[in-house]
C-alpha cells in the first residue's frame, strides 16, 4: 500500500494548537513531570545516599567502582521495570488527549495494571535487545579503529570515523522504526511486544525520513531539558546540593518543554493510524490490530442494514 505523505508542518501546527486549548498543555506538563520526577527521583536519592559525607577524593579505585556501579544498577532497574509501565501509561494518556481532550495526569499509572505492566517490560527488552544486534557490527569496527589509532596505526582513524558513522546511523534507524511500538500496545496491549516490534517497522517502512525531519523541528524542545545535565558535567562541582539542584532543573525544564514533543508525536501516529494501521486492518483477518469503538459502530449499522435488506427481500 503506497504511503501518502504526511505534512509535518501541519502535525506541528494542530498538535501546539490543541495544547493551548483546555488546559491541555497545563494537564500534560503535569502528568510529564510526574513521570520523570518518579524515575530521576529515586536514582537521585540513591546517589545522595550513597556518596553523602563520604570524600570521593579520599576513596581509591576499587571503591569509587564499587559506588558507580551500584547506582547504575539501581538506575538499569528503575529504567528496565518502572520506566516501561510509565511510558505506556504516558502514550495512552497523549493518544486520549489528542482525540478529545479527555484525561487526566493519573493515566500515567494504567501501564501498572496486571495485564499491560508485563507487555510493557517485555515490550522494551526485545526493543533493546534488538537495537543492540544491530549496533554490534558498527560498534566493534569503531573499537577496533580507536585500538589500532592507540596503536599508532594510519588507519585508524578512518576506520573509527566509519565505525562510529555506522553505528550512529544503525541507532538513529532502529530508533525510528520502533518509533510506535509504545503507541500500538497502548491501543492494542494483546498485540504483545515482537508484534509490536514488528508493525511499528513495516508501518514506518517509507516513513522514516518523516518521522526524522519532524524529529528535527522538534529538536530545541528534546534538547533544553538536557542544559542541567551538560552543565553539571561542565562544571564538575563535587557538591549533592549542586547535582539535586541540576537534577530538579531538569524535571521542570522536561516538564515545561517534552509536552509539546508529545504531542506532536501523537498526533503523528493518529495520522499514521487512519491512513495505514486501520486500513490494512480492515484486509487482513490475522493482522494484529484490534478495529476502534467507530469501527465497531460502523460495523453494527451495515449488519442491522443487511438485515433490514434479507428482511425486505424474503417478504
Amino acid at each position: 500500500m503506497p504511503c501518502r505523505p504526511i505534512d509535518i508542518k501541519d502535525v506541528r501546527r494542530t498538535a501546539f494548537g490543541h495544547m493551548r486549548q483546555n488546559g491541555n498543555y497545563r494537564r500534560t506538563a503535569l502528568m510529564i513531570g510526574l513521570m520523570l520526577a518518579l524515575i530521576n527521583v529515586p536514582v537521585m536519592l540513591m546517589d545522595c545516599l550513597t556518596t553523602w559525607n563520604v570524600d570521593l577524593g579520599a576513596l581509591d579505585m576499587s571503591a569509587l567502582t564499587m559506588i558507580n556501579t551500584r547506582l547504575l544498577l539501581f538506575q538499569a532497574m528503575i529504567a528496565v521495570f518502572i520506566s516501561p509501565a510509565l511510558e505506556l501509561g504516558k502514550t495512552r494518556y497523549m493518544i486520549n488527549a489528542m482525540k478529545s481532550d479527555a484525561g487526566s495526569p493519573t493515566d500515567l499509572f494504567d501501564g501498572l495494571s496486571r495485564g499491560s505492566y508485563f507487555v510493557s517490560v517485555r515490550a522494551l527488552l526485545w526493543k533493546y535487545l534488538l537495537m543492540y544486534g544491530w549496533m554490534v557490527l558498527p560498534t566493534t569496527i569503531a573499537a577496533q579503529g580507536v585500538a589500532m589509532l592507540q596503536l599508532g596505526g594510519g588507519a585508524g582513524l578512518a576506520t573509527a570515523i566509519i565505525g562510529g558513522a555506522l553505528a550512529l546511523m544503525a541507532m538513529v534507524s532502529r530508533l525510528l522504526a520502533y518509533s510506535l511500538q509504545f503507541y500500538l500496545l497502548s491501543d492494542s496491549p494483546r498485540m504483545g511486544a515482537m508484534v509490536s516490534l514488528r508493525l511499528s517497522t513495516v508501518v514506518m517502512h517509507g516513513r522514516m525520513n518523516e518521522l526524522f525531519r519532524l524529529s528535527l523541528t522538534m529538536l530545541p524542545f528534546m534538547l533544553i531539558p538536557m542544559l542541567p545535565n551538560a552543565a553539571s558535567l561542565v562544571f564538575d562541582v563535587d557538591s549533592n546540593l549542586f547535582g539535586i539542584a541540576m537534577a530538579l532543573c531538569s524535571i521542570l525544564l522536561g516538564a515545561a518543554c517534552y509536552p509539546m514533543w508529545e504531542a506532536a508525536m501523537a498526533e503523528y501516529y493518529l495520522r499514521v493510524k487512519a491512513q495505514i494501521v486501520k486500513p490494512r486492518a480492515k484486509k487482513a483477518d490475522n493482522w494484529p490490530y484490534g478495529p476502534d469503538e467507530d469501527d465497531d459502530d460502523s460495523q453494527g449499522e451495515s449488519d442491522s442494514d443487511s438485515d433490514n435488506g434479507s428482511n425486505g427481500d424474503s417478504d
